[in-house]
């Protein structure tokens, strides 16, 4: 079985060929609860229903990084911002590349950028609690569960208050965790992996033979 829940990506039509079930992040069917949650339970009771054949799950909630759930709203708001070598730095002149000026940041900036960091780890308690619910629903079934995000963001670092877009550490290094049956906790690898490299890591683990791919598996890490 091949299930598809949350967000698609941008700019791709909504072709379904491959998907067993489509679950959309859908506000309007999830406003009794928060719309996170309801995606998450909805996709639980998809995965559990009884079903015995595998599951390959796709499980995007989305990035709507300012809109935490009201139970966790404040819950990180002694939260401090990180701010590392990179944070407001002194001298961009390194940066040739930029076409526009960047002035330092100052305090109204950067404390709206704490604001925003500390309102982001909120939603995340959201994010962790839906995965929680996603997890439960297998229920002991032999499964190994993948952490990854699309993008990194960058908070003050370069002296830019927000975005993705420029090819910096903060917006190109993302989490990777996998987690489940045969997987040892707390192995940590610095082996260079790229997203790429999921389809063939996927394709190992549920036993299939592919054609050539981009990437490779990364079971043997």
């Amino acid at each position: 079985r091949t299930i598809k829940a949350g967000k698609w990506i941008n700019g791709v039509g909504r072709d379904r060929t491959g998907w067993n079930r489509w679950i959309n992040a859908n506000r309007d069917e999830d406003q009794a609860e928060y719309w996170v949650e309801g995606l998450a339970s909805r996709t639980a009771s998809v995965v559990n229903n009884g079903d015995p054949r595998p599951v390959f799950l796709y499980f995007a909630p989305g990035h709507d990084w300012q809109d935490p759930a009201p139970e966790f709203a404040g819950t990180h708001a002694l939260a401090i911002l990180p701010m590392g070598p990179s944070f407001n730095e002194a001298d961009v002149s390194d940066k040739r590349w930029w076409n526009d000026e960047r002035p330092l940041l100052g305090p109204v900036e950067i404390a709206q950028i704490e604001t925003e960091y500390r309102t982001a780890r909120d939603t995340m308690e959201s994010v962790a609690s839906a995965i929680r619910t996603v997890v439960a629903a297998f229920d002991g079934t032999p499964t190994v569960f993948v952490i990854v995000s699309d993008n990194g963001y960058q908070r003050g670092e370069h002296r830019i208050p927000s975005g993705k877009g420029q090819h910096f550490e903060e917006s190109t290094r993302v989490p990777l965790v996998f987690f489940g049956t045969g997987i040892p906790a707390g192995v940590r690898s610095e082996a260079l992996v790229y997203p790429l490299d999921l389809t063939a890591t996927v394709a190992e683990l549920a036993g299939l033979t592919t054609p050539e791919l981009d990437g490779r598996s990364l079971v043997p890490l």
